[in-house]
């Protein structure tokens, strides 16, 4: 793709439909402003175009994708927009069952139990043992503020208007918005630092030899003796190095998120550091 255009907004989309319970809406968006697509529209128009099928995904349009579920329910989108604003009870939609273990309900095997493979609730996994792992969560302090690295780094937050946007050297609104990365520190761990709002600063972490550059915003929506990041920002500014690549959990592969002991510098200081 060498353009993305802006996804439409919620009250300019028509799917998902909404589930409630064993009721369900759909809805009546208003047009959206310019070309904007919603998600749906995107997604199914890509896919038919990379696959050459237009009829698996229902021409690119996300009322037809949603009839292809609500039809098997017994209804339809445009019969649940006629019925707006009421939100109906689909008669077809199968009450809740009980006892679904015993009625083999949640295996695949279709055999009375839980889906687990002794068919009983397994307190200690045995999938997780059968694979070298331990069967209970197993309990790792973790890493400790020091004299060097005394904050904690929560990396990973975002700003409204740029969430999900993970690279934003290319996208110039963006960067007018915001043209820099910022971290938020409380205003304690700031003087301390002799650091004012918009200063610049590094980030230092034992685990790179390289600094993390950034903007200070000094706020009491910092914990004392924490610092929050973005992640995302290339160059200088990118968090991703200062966390570790080992220690990541064994079984998701997820990184630590606010384990990481970081300090921070003013940048005129670090010069001399």
């Amino acid at each position: 793709m060498d353009l993305v255009l802006p996804a439409a907004m919620n009250f300019e989309r028509y799917a998902p439909f909404g589930v409630h319970g064993r009721a369900v809406s759909a809805r009546k968006p208003v047009k959206p402003l310019g070309e904007a697509w919603e998600d749906w529209k995107i997604a199914l128009t890509i896919g038919a175009a990379v696959t050459g099928d237009s009829d698996l995904f229902f021409g690119g349009d996300p009322v037809k994708a949603c009839d292809s579920i609500l039809n098997g329910w017994g209804t339809s989108y445009a019969e649940r927009q006629a019925m707006l604003p009421a939100v109906k009870v689909c008669e077809w939609f199968p009450k809740p069952a009980t006892e679904k273990y015993a009625k083999g309900i949640l295996r695949f095997d279709g055999k009375p139990g839980f889906r687990t493979p002794s068919g009983k609730i397994e307190f200690v996994s045995s999938v997780q043992a059968k694979h070298g792992f331990p069967g209970l969560p197993v309990y790792e302090k973790a890493p400790q503020p020091t004299e060097k690295y005394p904050l904690k780094l929560l990396n990973g937050t975002r700003r409204p208007y740029i969430t999900h946007s993970k690279t934003r050297s290319d996208q110039p609104y963006l960067l007018e918005l915001e043209p820099e990365s910022y971290i938020n520190m409380h205003p304690a761990d700031a003087a301390a630092r002799n650091l004012v709002e918009g200063d610049q600063v590094w980030m230092i972490s034992p685990y790179s030899k390289d600094k993390v550059r950034a903007r200070v915003r000094v706020t009491i929506l910092a914990r004392k003796g924490m610092i929050d990041a973005q992640y995302g920002w290339r160059g200088d500014q990118e968090t991703q190095g200062l966390i570790p690549r080992k220690g990541w959990d064994p079984i998701s592969g997820y990184p630590c998120c606010n384990d990481v002991c970081v300090e921070v510098v003013k940048a005129d200081a670090a010069k001399n550091a």
